[in-house]
This record gives C-alpha cells, sequence and structure tokens, in this order.
C-alpha cells in the first residue's frame, strides 16, 4: 500500500484507467499494458489469494479483499502502467489506491463472480483487432454503489450498465440533468453537456472521461480525445500532454467563442484562450503594457495589469491621482477588484498591502484589524425547504460586517446525493453553478444524507457583508430539507484559534485504548506531528480527549464499508461526541475500500465535514491503525491531511494534474510534469511544485509545508475557535 494518506471516493469507487491513455495514445518509447485472454493463473495478478504469499508470480503482491477468495494485486501508484505484470493494467481503485489488475476482453476472462468492467481508453484493443469490448476484472456488482460513477448494478447479471444509455454519457448533448447517466447536465455548455463534479477523493469520473477544471473555474469530468474531430461541433479538443508520435492526450471543452476566457487571456481564432489581451481596452481592463491600453497607459503593479489614466483625461473615478473604472457595485469589476467609493480598486493580497498592524481577509479582500477577542460561532438562517433534481427555492441570508465564514448545511437524511445548485453574492453575482464550471468561482462536491460548503473556500470571491442566495439540487426525486446557514464572527481576522479534538478507540486497535495511547511513544510521536503541522497553520491544540467507543466497537473495529446504504463508516462517525467546536478522530484496526477490498489509512466525512456539527453520518476522521508502528510519522501526517480535509482544505494538485485547489499560492503540478506518461504526477516529478505540501495528493512523511491560505480557510472554520 502507498505510504501516504489515503482516502476513498464516495459515493462510488473512481475506476479512471490514465495510465493507459497516456501509454497507449501518446506512443511513448515503452510497451503499453497487454490483455491477455483467458482467467488469471494461479499466483497472477487476479488470482485468488489468503495472503501476498499465495500471489507467487507477483513482485510486492498485496492480497485484496475485493472477494471472499482475495485477489493478487500489486501497488503502482507513482510507478505507472509499465510495473504491472503481463496481461495486467494499473487500474486507480480509489484515492491514491492504485494497482496492477487483470485486464480482460469479456466476463468469460475473469473469475466466477467477477466481471469485465468496460475501459473506453483501452480502445487501442479493439483498433488493433485484439479484442472487442477491453476493460479490467473487478468484483460483480451486489448494489449501485459498487460501480463506476454514471452506471447502475444489474443485480441479475453483475454487470454495471449506464443508467440511461450509452448515448448519454459524458459529452453528450442534454437539456437537464435527467438525460444524462450522471444526474448532471452542464446547460451553460453549447447544446448541454453531460458529466459530473470531480476534483477530489469523493468523486471519480465515468469510464472514457477524466476530471479536467477549465481555467480557474470547477472541476469537471469531461469526455477524452486526440483530434478535435472527436468533439462535437462548437467543441475543440484541449490539448492536456504530447508524446513522441504527434498524438495528444485532450479533454472536449466549449470553444471560447462561445464560453468566454479567464481573466488576463483573450479568445483566439482556434477556439482556445490565450494569455494577453485581444487588443487595447478600456479604463479598468487587463493588460500586461501599456500598447494593450487604449488610454497607452496599463498600471502592471495592479493584479493581471489595469488600464489607466491621468485624471485629466478619466471618464471613471480619479483615486490617488489615477483613472479607475467606476462601478455601482461588487459585480461591476473584475474579479480581484472591489468597487469602493465608486471605483474599481486592487483587493488586498496579502498583508504587506495593508498599513500599520492591520492584516488582509483575503476572503474578503479587504484590511482588517488583527482580531483581538474570541470569535463565536453565530446561525444566519434556518428553514425547511423542498428539494428535487430540478431544483429548490433560494434561500436568502444576511452576512453580517463582522462575519469571516459562512457554512451552508442542509440534511435530508436521505441516501441520495445532495449539492449547492446555485450561490449568489451581494449584487446578485453569481459565484457558484453546478451547471456552470466555467464560470464558478470554486469547486463543491455533492454528498448523501447531508452536505456541507464553507464559504468562501479560499480567496476565489468577493465574501463581502450582505445579502446572499443560495439553491439545492438533489439526484432524483424530492425530499424535505433542513437548511441551516452559519458562521464564524469576530471583530478582526484571527491570527490564531484552537481546535478541540476527541481521539476515540474503537476495540483496541493494534491493542491501544485510550489509556494506553496517552504514553505509547509511537503514538506520542504520531500526535507531535499533527500539532506541529496544525501549529504552522496557525491553530493550536485545546481540549484534547481520549475515549473508548464501547457501543458497537466490535462490529466497528474493522470498517468493512465506506459507501452506500447504512455503510459502517457512516455508522461509526454517527457515533461522534457532542464537542461542539472540534473534530472526531476514531481509530480503528483497518478501512477496507469497499468493493475493491484495499486498506484506507484514511477517510474524513467531507471537505469540509459538518463544521461544529456532531452525530452525522459524516461528521469525523477515520484513521488505519494496522502498522501503524512502522511508520508512526505516516499516523501523524495522516491525521493532519484528513483533518485538513474536513476544516475544508482540496488536495493542492490531484492525482493526474489536471486539477488543484482554488489558493493562489499553493504551488501547483500540472499534467505537463508527468514525465513518464503514466498518468499520475508522482511526488518526485512534482519536486518544487507543491509535492512538499502537506495536502499534496500522495502527501507522506515529509510533507511538511503548510501555505498561508491554508492557515486562513482553516481558521474559518467554525471548528475552530
Amino acid at each position: 500500500m502507498p505510504t501516504s494518506p489515503v482516502s476513498f471516493p464516495l459515493p462510488s469507487p473512481a475506476l479512471a484507467l490514465v495510465g493507459v491513455v497516456v501509454a497507449v495514445l501518446l506512443g511513448g518509447a515503452a510497451c503499453g499494458p497487454s490483455i491477455a485472454p483467458g482467467k488469471a493463473e494461479p499466483g497472477s495478478v487476479g488470482a485468488p489469494c489468503t495472503g501476498p504469499e499465495s500471489c507467487t508470480a507477483v513482485t510486492d503482491a498485496e492480497c485484496l479483499r475485493i472477494s471472499a477468495e482475495g485477489y493478487c494485486a500489486t501497488d503502482c501508484a507513482g510507478l505507472g502502467q509499465f510495473t504491472c505484470p503481463s496481461g495486467s493494467v494499473c487500474e486507480e481503485l480509489g484515492d491514491q489506491a492504485i494497482y496492477c489488475v487483470d485486464g480482460c476482453c469479456t466476463n468469460s476472462d475473469c473469475r466466477d463472480d467477477f466481471r469485465c468492467a468496460r475501459r473506453p481508453e483501452l480502445d487501442i484493443y479493439v483498433d488493433l483487432g485484439l479484442c472487442a469490448q477491453p476493460g479490467v476484472c473487478l468484483a460483480s456488482c451486489t448494489t449501485d454503489a459498487g460501480c463506476e460513477v454514471g452506471n447502475r448494478c444489474d443485480k441479475a447479471s453483475g454487470d454495471c450498465v449506464p443508467k440511461k444509455g450509452v448515448d448519454a454519457g459524458v459529452g453528450s448533448s442534454c437539456s437537464d440533468n435527467e438525460d444524462c447517466n450522471s444526474g448532471t447536465c452542464l446547460t451553460s455548455f453549447p447544446g448541454g453537456y453531460c458529466t459530473s463534479p470531480c476534483g477530489t477523493q469523493f468523486q471519480g469520473c465515468e469510464p472514457g472521461s477524466e476530471c479536467y477544471a477549465i481555467g480557474d473555474g470547477s472541476a469537471s469530468c469531461l469526455l477524452l480525445c486526440q483530434t478535435g474531430d472527436e468533439c462535437r461541433a462548437g467543441y475543440r479538443c484541449q490539448e492536456v500532454a504530447s508524446g513522441d508520435s504527434g498524438k495528444i492526450l485532450g479533454y472536449c471543452v466549449p470553444r471560447c467563442e462561445t464560453s468566454g476566457c479567464p481573466d488576463g487571456q483573450s479568445c483566439e481564432a482556434s477556439g482556445a484562450c490565450i494569455e494577453g489581451s485581444a487588443g487595447p481596452g478600456p479604463i479598468g481592463a487587463f493588460c500586461a503594457g501599456d500598447n494593450d491600453c487604449e488610454s497607452g497607459q496599463c498600471d502592471t503593479a495592479a493584479p493581471n495589469g489595469y488600464c489607466t489614466s491621468s485624471c485629466g483625461a478619466c471618464d471613471g473615478a480619479c483615486v490617488g491621482g489615477a483613472c479607475r473604472a467606476s462601478c455601482d457595485a461588487e459585480a461591476d469589476c473584475r474579479f480581484g477588484y472591489l468597487c469602493i467609493d465608486s471605483a474599481c480598486v486592487p483587493a488586498c493580497r496579502n498583508d504587506a498591502d495593508c498599513g500599520g498592524e492591520d492584516v488582509c481577509d483575503t476572503g474578503r479582500g479587504r484590511c482588517r484589524p488583527k482580531s483581538t477577542g474570541t470569535s463565536q460561532v453565530v446561525d444566519f438562517k434556518t428553514e425547511t425547504i423542498t428539494v428535487t433534481g430540478d431544483g429548490s427555492p433560494q434561500v436568502v441570508f444576511e452576512l453580517p460586517d463582522n462575519a469571516i465564514s459562512a457554512v451552508v448545511y442542509a440534511d435530508d437524511g436521505r441516501e441520495e446525493l445532495i449539492a449547492l445548485n446555485q450561490v449568489f453574492a451581494p449584487g446578485d453575482t453569481l459565484v457558484f453553478d453546478i451547471s456552470d464550471p466555467v464560470n464558478s468561482r470554486f469547486g463543491l462536491l455533492p454528498t448523501s444524507s447531508n452536505f456541507s460548503a464553507l464559504l468562501p473556500p479560499g480567496p476565489v470571491f468577493n465574501f463581502v457583508p450582505g445579502t446572499y442566495k443560495v439553491s439545492f439540487v438533489r439526484d432524483g426525486g424530492s425530499a424535505s430539507t433542513n437548511i441551516r446557514i452559519f458562521g464564524k464572527v469576530t471583530n478582526g481576522f484571527p491570527e490564531r484559534q484552537s481546535l478541540d479534538i476527541v481521539l476515540t478507540f474503537v476495540g483496541g486497535p493494534e491493542g491501544i485504548d485510550a489509556s494506553a495511547a496517552q504514553s505509547d511513544s509511537d503514538f506520542v510521536r504520531a500526535i507531535s506531528v499533527f500539532r506541529d503541522l496544525y501549529g504552522k497553520l496557525g491553530i493550536d491544540f485545546g481540549n484534547v480527549t481520549y475515549e473508548n467507543l464501547d457501543s458497537g466497537a466490535a462490529a466497528l473495529r474493522t470498517i468493512d464499508s465506506v459507501d452506500g446504504p447504512n455503510n459502517e463508516l457512516g455508522q461509526l462517525f454517527s457515533k461522534s461526541k457532542n464537542l461542539g467546536q472540534g473534530i472526531n478522530f476514531f481509530f480503528v484496526q483497518e478501512i477496507v475500500g469497499g468493493d475493491e477490498g484495499f486498506i484506507i489509512l484514511g477517510i474524513a466525512g467531507g471537505i469540509p465535514g459538518p463544521p461544529a456539527i456532531q452525530g452525522t453520518p459524516h461528521s469525523g476522521v477515520a484513521l488505519t491503525m494496522m502498522g501503524f508502528r512502522d511508520q508512526p510519522n505516516v499516523l501523524g501526517q495522516t491525521m493532519a491531511h484528513e483533518g485538513g480535509h474536513y476544516l475544508g482544505l482540496f488536495h493542492t494538485s490531484e492525482s493526474g494534474g489536471t486539477s488543484h485547489d482554488p489558493l493562489p499560492d499553493t504551488a501547483q503540478c500540472p499534467a505537463s510534469n508527468d514525465s513518464d506518461f503514466d498518468g499520475y504526477v508522482t511526488t518526485q516529478e512534482c519536486a518544487g511544485k507543491g509535492s512538499d505540501n502537506f495536502m499534496f495528493w500522495l502527501a507522506a512523511d515529509g510533507s511538511n509545508k503548510v501555505s498561508d491560505e491554508q492557515g486562513r480557510v482553516v481558521r474559518r472554520n467554525p471548528a475552530t475557535k
């Protein structure tokens, strides 16, 4: 197993075969994976096992619990396709759980009670006439949770089949959510575009698509392509990587004539956004030099440049001897600028932009005094509404001037997914639309039973006081839903906060209970690593409580299910102690990754988990204790990483390098750093580009860097005080 914090995608496994796409389609020098007909030979990848020793033909073997008979596999995380034995391919079974698994052409190539899960990414074998339906051998499904995103379980055959049909997959045209296998239609895209939100360990993509963030927008599953001919009219193939053969790996995205471009870019004839201006712009437009401005004067010190002029020739507002674009509200200004005294002026970006002892509240873009008192959690709105697959009524709330955050919490107690549909900031400025990832300022993912969102998730929109409007959507049907909107208020912006934690031991994992843990040298070392990392974020430990879980401990000592109805992880989190503000950490012997049977080192109840709300199926962080004595630092690292998710932090870069967190001061490692074309950006490939951050997707012992914005996010969270 990887020696780094591992979480599992909810609500269903992320079964994305990135490595094959890059290795085969890009024509790298090494040979691609091979698919051999027939069942796995004894001791080889895919064969039954009772332990690693049974897998005699596999180097560094692991025996996954995909079935009662076991499943021989080997870790290929960060190593790629070319490390897999003949007849197997590298498959992402879950977040950081990447294994060589048995390749197949039909169900008959797999063991009894297994299915050949179709992988369009392997269609090179179809082109070569070697295989009509290439895929990988996985356990036959028994519930929808055992299937890939966009699929349902045909219980009669054990196969996963499209929910709506083969013509309703990612990239297909649509007019509403019901038209898509994934349940999400991007109606803002020309002709509609079937997709699903993605970008964290909580959601994967349908086979044949991958997670990608367009510009600064939120990440969505997009259709894979090699040429523009493979995309619908009005779309182009956005290149992400290319190989020596001249072939490319790309995604079908709207041409910029219809989608527009981010600040600092312009639309060229090819339909792609390019850096720079398309021509001289008016006062307030972005610029890189004087020639980009109608006035002939560019303030290059301003964010993305700012066309200005002397006050004598000003058609806008004169501020500090320079002309600024005039405005009536924030919506009249470019992102990164505020409307102050009827002029668009730059928001502060760091404390250096503020005078005296003030600090920059980057979420609001304004300088504020340092907090001198304690923070409080205050309710802004509670309401019960009906949420359907088409949406919900708007919930309107007022954000007070002393608020530094707002949590939007929805609870319907149902198994179907629920999420935010739209968020409007003051002035009816749209900052999030689940159907418009390009123009959304941040990304959010649906969860089942209850949903939490932390606003702002970073300096992604001007979080100013005033009237906000939010609406919700669910995965079909109709449900009465309790809405609570609350946040943290303070007389300034806090430089330090404290976090109460409850450490609960379930059934004495690794022989440790609440009493023994406090003096166990290995566990004390893990807590020290955790404490030191959070100290860098401006978080001090408050009350630290050690407890044993007595009720249901025997059944939950090993967590065998992390998704689906009445899963054991949700049962465990529902036992979280009502501690007010803080986080419950549960220590179990091991967490098994659902139908795929790999071991999860740690998993958070959400991004964020429900702040200051206990007793729900998402209220906690669970940690595997098995084998922790070999690397106690990794346990501490896992606690910090998964606790970071619970407090609202995303991975700085996801595994493919195609989506990143929304924070401007965390280094990004793009897909172009994937030097071996295996589909994963590894710690080595991302050296100097964020792999040393504790929230890097493959974070491990030694990933101990934090950023200022990460600290601001967790200090805004109402779980801290």
